[in-house]
């Protein structure tokens, strides 16, 4: 875009108009990806989302903005694209939603567990399963899920959309219960008494064998 507009391709006016969406796109973003406690430098919105954060003031402004946008056709015929109007009802629906958490005593929201990019890539990672198993059965679905909750044996796709996610998998909760620093550091050992499943029947020769061999001395005399 600089270069255009050195070369004189592009106005000046069309490069910082440009920018200022680009800017308010990134910032769009940012504000239904936020995951840091802490506040990020000239990134402030993918930080949670609390009551002294900017988000709710950034989506008001957003929707405002959304609802200038259009698309101008050939025909110089205006549309407003499902991608603008889905867009207003995320953001209407990110506030809704922290209304409420508010009003039950949450303290901040995680905006980024709110997509769906985790199923999308397990999902991906079930017909990737087996090299291409892309129209998987009901039967080979049910044991390729099986699989990947336990082992989490395929990683995300190279070449998928989706931002990879910061848990361990769908076990994650269960790894962090293992792991916890609660666990105990020792383990106590206890005696168990071992049950003989059954007793060995007695041997009538071996406990006999005395009087078997004086038997035998004694007839051996006699002769």
């Amino acid at each position: 875009m600089a270069f255009a507009a050195e070369v004189g391709r592009l106005p000046e006016s069309a490069i910082s108009s440009t920018a200022d969406f680009l800017l308010f796109i990134d910032k769009l973003f940012d504000s239904v990806n936020g995951s840091s406690l802490t506040p990020i430098t000239d990134k402030e919105l993918r930080g949670i989302v609390n009551q002294n954060s900017a988000h709710m003031e950034f989506w008001n402004t957003a929707l405002n903005v959304l609802r200038t946008i259009k698309f101008e056709d050939a025909n110089s015929r205006t549309s407003i694209p499902p991608s603008v109007s889905n867009w207003m009802k995320t953001i209407q629906g990110f506030k809704a939603l922290w209304n409420i958490l508010q009003a039950n005593a949450f303290k901040f929201l995680y905006a980024r567990n709110i997509n769906q990019d985790t199923l999308e890539i397990f999902f991906s990672c079930v017909r990737s399963h087996g090299l291409r198993n892309i129209n998987p059965s009901p039967y080979s679905f049910q044991s390729t899920f099986k699989i990947l909750l336990v082992n989490n044996m395929v990683s995300q796709s190279t070449g998928g959309n989706c931002e990879e996610g910061e848990s361990e998998g769908a076990l994650d909760t269960l790894r962090n219960f293992i792991i916890s620093e609660d666990t105990p550091g020792s383990v106590e050992n206890i005696a168990l008494p071992i049950i003989t499943p059954y007793s060995r029947a007695p041997d009538i020769l071996e406990e006999n064998i005395d009087n078997y061999i004086a038997g035998a001395v004694a007839a051996l005399s006699i002769m």
